[in-house]
């Protein structure tokens, strides 16, 4: 398995609202087998 995660914005100031996500691949077929999307 691949883990990709994306940061929206790094880094950010007190108040500001960040986006990070996070998707599980297949190593052997690259095909997406989960995502997540998180807002702090």
């Amino acid at each position: 398995m691949d883990l990709n995660i994306t940061v929206g914005k790094d880094p950010i100031s007190r108040g500001e609202n960040q986006i990070v996500t996070v998707v599980v691949l297949n190593s052997s077929t690259g095909k997406e087998l989960d995502s997540r999307f998180y807002g702090t």
